[in-house]
């Protein structure tokens, strides 16, 4: 009896010591929105050395760093008025928290810095544009967007950018065939998409493209898709990437959703698309993906009465699909 009993125990110290040492996985998904009840399990997430790559109502980490030097997260401010939002953010941007893309957090490194906010200033596209040159001059970038204003980040006392920023243009329109038709007339004269931006007509699109030459791997071609169920999302991605287009994630969760394609391309990108229904069964996509050599970019929304999430996936080939 007592050899018995100290054979379990000797097996069930074996299989927690096995667990224990056990290499953690690449990717972790957790609960993501509301931030608020999100944030504790995020900041343990990230004790483990786990990044946010991206958010919606799930969320999706990377195991990027080694502890003690992880990251730690706060929800972005709920503040709804912008001025007291733009006052919150850079109370936290002091004590450096940096504007997370493609998800609902700010984020402090390891090592941390200090960041000031800034968004446009007027109405008019003159006026914005006028105030976006402005922002860039001084350094600043542009982050995401919240309550239909771009928002720019600056790290306090980080030099001056050494050369003058790159020209820019914001396409807006309300019909998609016209907003695509002044992208791809706006990247034939050399310019790249930087980011979305708030549009000044009413139910209408519009994103920002920045002058690029030669050393940004220009000129590029832009098209884009629809996000209807996740077997036709993943059938018409692989479609494009097989002719060398590729996933702007930035793009990936709001309309127009963009591929990028080089003229001169010399690579194809396969995609793995699945329903973001549950942490389990997202968890269980990502691991699959991260065997077969697939990464997580981002989620892809459709957004109708209700809005139904994607979580999708890349892979890259040497060379173009013949």
């Amino acid at each position: 009896m007592q050899r018995m009993i100290v054979l379990c125990l000797f097996l069930l110290s074996s299989t927690l010591l096995a667990a224990q040492n056990s290499p953690l996985p690449r990717y972790k998904v957790l609960k993501g929105h509301p931030p608020q009840d999100a944030v504790a399990a995020v900041n343990q997430a990230a004790d483990q050395g786990y990044r946010i790559l991206f958010s919606a109502r799930l969320l999706v980490m990377r195991l990027d760093a080694t502890p003690p030097d992880t990251w730690r997260y706060q929800p972005r401010p709920d503040d709804s008025l912008p001025n007291s939002f733009l006052n919150a953010l850079n109370q936290q941007g002091a004590l450096g928290y940096a504007w997370r893309p493609d998800s609902w957090f700010l984020e402090k490194q390891p090592h941390p810095r200090n960041y000031e906010y800034r968004v446009l200033e007027g109405y008019t596209g003159k006026t914005r544009e006028s105030s976006r040159q402005s922002l860039q001059a001084q350094g600043f970038t542009p982050v995401g967007m919240f309550l239909n204003q771009s928002i720019y980040i600056h790290e306090i006392g980080a030099a001056q950018p050494a050369a003058p920023p790159r020209p820019s243009r914001v396409v807006d329109a309300l019909r998609k065939d016209n907003l695509m038709k002044d992208i791809s007339a706006l990247a034939a004269q050399g310019y790249r998409y930087r980011a979305h931006e708030p549009s000044n007509k009413g139910g209408g699109t519009a994103v920002s493209m920045e002058e690029c030459d030669s050393s940004c791997g220009g000129p590029f071609e832009y098209r884009t898709f629809g996000v209807n169920h996740a077997a036709q999302l993943e059938r018409d991605l692989n479609a494009l990437g097989h002719q060398g287009f590729r996933v702007l994630p930035k793009s990936l969760d709001w309309p127009p959703n963009l591929v990028e394609r080089p003229v001169n391309h010399a690579a194809s990108f396969s995609y793995r698309v699945a329903d973001a229904h549950d942490e389990t069964t997202a968890q269980q996509f990502v691991d699959a993906c991260d065997r077969d050599g697939f990464a997580p970019i981002g989620f892809a929304a459709r957004v109708g009465w209700t809005v139904h999430v994607f979580i999708v996936a890349e892979k890259a080939a040497a060379s173009p699909a013949q």
